[in-house]
């Protein structure tokens, strides 16, 4: 206890009020003239109390002193789960190498609890913000139809693989906003589509694509494969449904031409049915129809009014009767053609308006435009004149080269 002064001092007030309690006792027991006996139980009795008051004073300050270990130590405990809690290292404490109840007060208290209530502030932090990011990413990957990225708990994520989760949570974010506006630059191509075609959506996925709310649809990876395959469909719809306009536009001008449609019908037609949209095509499909119907038709009456027309007896005279047919069929051509020659050179001034290319007149007026109806005639005509006028053939064998020839051109 040397160099320890309130050791010192305690020892000389112990030292000299024993002295006294000690001279005292011995001089009362002296006067009392006791027996040796009686004296000896006496002091026994004193040795003893002395011996159990020690005992007792070192026994409290020993508790005391566990009661102080043990506090240290759960102190301790929390400091050391914090660090571990946070990834870092234990804070060193008594680099001063105090004694432990120096240690308590003057380091601990000032030094591990001001650390401990610092980490407990961190802990708290982190735990807030990674919470916030969690719900963030969940948000995000249930908009984009991914799985979150699992982080820990315990311990908790160091400030390393805090950022890092921030930046997958950013390229999330991103992405979102990448599909979001890739939707909706391909909602407005697809908007024109449909407008264009006339047409309107008709399955649940187009109705969320097509709603005038956008938030109604969810940028996920499936919907937007959806999204694109419907983009594809929708362009490959207008394409065919121009395509085949085209070609029934075509057709039709064709089988007005053949059937000498009025002029004035035909321009109320056409302005009646403008643009690419699917009832403008079936129009035009009817229209063909009801063309093909009354061509058949015409072709049936001519027929039956040239009976001959599907006679197999071959002969000269047959032959003749096609001819007389021909013929009347040509003046009926001749009588017409300054008519279709100006269709033709309407029809012709119409396309180079429309910037297609050019075409001759004569090509917009084949040689067969009105006479398709009586193409076995003029191929008979063509392939029975050479071996009729051929005398050096035998009869038969030139009946039945018209014979075959007839039933080619048929």
């Amino acid at each position: 206890i040397e160099g320890v002064p309130w050791a010192e001092k305690m020892w000389e007030i112990l030292e000299s009020g024993l002295n006294k309690t000690f001279l005292y006792w011995c001089q009362i027991v002296l006067n009392m003239g006791e027996k040796d006996e009686v004296l000896n139980n006496w002091v026994s009795v004193f040795m003893e109390t002395y011996e159990e008051t020690c005992c007792d004073l070192v026994y409290d300050i020993e508790y005391i002193h566990g009661k102080l270990v043990e506090k240290i130590e759960k102190l301790l405990q929390k400091v050391q789960q914090s660090c571990k809690t946070l990834q870092i290292d234990m804070p060193v404490c008594g680099k001063k190498q105090l004694s432990l109840c120096q240690e308590q007060y003057q380091s601990f208290f000032l030094f591990i609890f001001l650390f401990l209530f610092r980490y407990e502030k961190l802990i708290e932090v982190r735990v807030n913000e990674l919470n916030k990011l969690r719900k963030k990413q969940l948000e995000l990957c249930n908009n984009l139809g991914k799985e979150p990225k699992i982080i820990k708990d315990s311990p908790l994520p160091s400030s390393e693989e805090i950022e890092e989760f921030q930046k997958h949570i950013e390229k999330l974010e991103s992405e979102k906003f990448n599909r979001l506006e890739k939707f909706i630059s391909t909602k407005e191509e697809l908007l024109d589509i449909i407008k264009e075609l006339n047409i309107q959506p008709s399955s649940n996925f187009e109705k969320e694509v097509f709603a005038s709310d956008d938030s109604a649809f969810t940028v996920t990876t499936e919907n937007m494969k959806q999204l694109e395959q419907l983009h594809r469909s929708l362009h490959k719809q207008l394409k065919d449904v121009k395509e085949e306009i085209e070609q029934r536009r075509n057709k039709i001008d064709d089988l007005w031409n053949l059937l000498d449609v009025d002029l004035k019908e035909r321009e109320a037609f056409r302005h009646k049915y403008i643009g690419n949209s699917v009832d403008v095509l079936e129009a035009l499909r009817s229209e063909v129809k009801r063309c093909e119907e009354l061509k058949k038709a015409n072709i049936k009456e001519m027929r039956r009014d040239f009976g001959f027309f599907y006679s197999d007896c071959y002969n000269e005279d047959l032959l003749e009767l096609h001819e007389v047919e021909l013929t009347k069929w040509k003046k009926y051509y001749a009588e017409n053609k300054q008519k279709k020659l100006k269709l033709s050179a309407r029809k012709l001034q119409k396309e180079q308006t429309m910037c297609t290319p050019a075409k001759s007149v004569l090509s917009l007026f084949p040689s067969t435009s009105h006479t398709r109806i009586v193409t076995p005639l003029t191929t008979t005509k063509r392939k029975l004149a050479t071996p009729i006028m051929d005398s050096r053939k035998k009869p038969k064998m030139v009946l039945s080269e018209i014979k075959s020839n007839i039933v080619r051109s048929k």
